[in-house]
Order: structure tokens, then sequence, then C-alpha cells
């Protein structure tokens, strides 16, 4: 009941030009809260916050209608995880883990969730490490392909550590 009454709300604010109800209306529509889940409507919704500028809407177009498009995750996520943003890093390893928005890809996933989990601030090393550990842990894994993304984690700290230099 809680959530008709909302999207009855961001109707009125959206209606009224609100951005930030325009992201909500897209929220509700995007995990069917108060609504019939529908992504085009959610897409519409982010859409018209994004045209006047609102911030958080990005993220949200990347897995919208046009989903599977990997250079959208590649914008969204892969600046932020190359430029050694923990928490982008781990939200790269789910989507390459549980395959959204592109090829799952366990090698990826680990990889990132293992740079997450080495990059992380004290307080988000545990979640980070249990990130990585259950990616390697859900026997999706060979032990080579186990080898390769750890490889490819040190290679990425390598290249990361010369160019803070």
């Amino acid at each position: 009941q809680d959530s008709v009454e909302a999207v009855r709300w961001y109707r009125k604010a959206a209606d009224q030009g609100c951005a930030a109800a325009e992201y909500s209306l897209g929220v509700m529509y995007d995990k069917g809260q108060g609504v019939l889940q529908d992504f085009e409507k959610a897409a519409e919704w982010y859409r018209k916050a994004a045209d006047q500028g609102y911030g958080k809407t990005q993220y949200n177009l990347a897995f919208g209608p046009d989903r599977g498009d990997p250079e959208q995750v590649d914008v969204t996520h892969r600046s932020g995880a190359e430029k050694g943003d923990p928490a982008e890093q781990a939200e790269l390893a789910r989507i390459y883990f549980y395959g959204r928005e592109i090829a799952k890809d366990y090698v990826q996933a680990h990889k990132w969730a293992n740079l997450a989990a080495a990059l992380a601030p004290p307080d988000k090393q545990e979640e980070y490490a249990r990130l990585r550990d259950g990616i390697a842990a859900a026997g999706k894994m060979t032990p080579q392909q186990l080898s390769e993304a750890q490889r490819l984690a040190r290679e990425w700290i390598d290249t990361f550590e010369r160019r803070a230099k």
C-alpha cells in the first residue's frame, strides 16, 4: 500500500518536472514496487531524469531495456574500476559473475573481486573478500582459471602502482 501511494506522489512531482521524482518512478517500475514491473517505463523515467542532469540515472540506464550492451557497462563501471574504486570493482565482479548485462566471465569476476578486497577501506574488506571467496567457491572455476584471475589481478596492481608514481 505504501508503494502505491509513493508512486502516486512521485508521479505528481514528476509531472511538475522534478528530476528526483522521475528517477524514483524509474526505480519503482524497475523493481515493480507499487506498479507492475516494466523495464521500458523505468527507462523512460530514467531518461527524463537524465535529460535534466540527474546524476544517479546513468547507472540505472545501463541496466534498463538496453541491457546487454557492454559499452554501457564499460561507461558505468569499468571507468571507476580501472581508477581503483573498490565499490566499482566489486560491482563489476558481480556483473561478470552473474552474467548481468554481459556474458558471464568467472575469471574477470574473480579478478575484480580480488582487487576490490585488496584495495577496499577497512570497513569493506571483509565484504569484498567474501565476494571474492564466494566466486572461487561457487565451483564454476577450474584451478587454471583461478590462477589466471590471480595473475590478471597482480598485473593490474602492478600497472596501477606504476601509474600512481
